[in-house]
């Protein structure tokens, strides 16, 4: 198993807020996350970093793309 090559949040690329998972270095431990809505009140919402929980992602500091194992992607 390799490294996980992490990049500063800094660095992120607007194109990654498009629903896919990304993984993040968030309060000493990895989670997967990915951009959603959250609604506010009525017809209101943000957007903004959810976990599979469901909640606000806080305190990310560096984030990976997640990548299928190459054998999903050969078939």
């Amino acid at each position: 198993m390799g490294r996980i090559d992490w990049i500063p949040i800094a660095e992120m690329s607007d194109r990654l807020k498009d629903g896919r998972d990304l993984l993040f270095w968030s309060n000493d431990e990895a989670v997967i996350a990915l951009w959603d809505k959250f609604i506010t009140g009525e017809d209101d919402y943000y957007e903004d970093w959810a976990t599979r929980e469901g909640g606000n992602l806080m305190g990310a500091t560096h984030f990976a793309e997640i990548n299928a194992p190459d054998w999903q992607l050969a078939g």
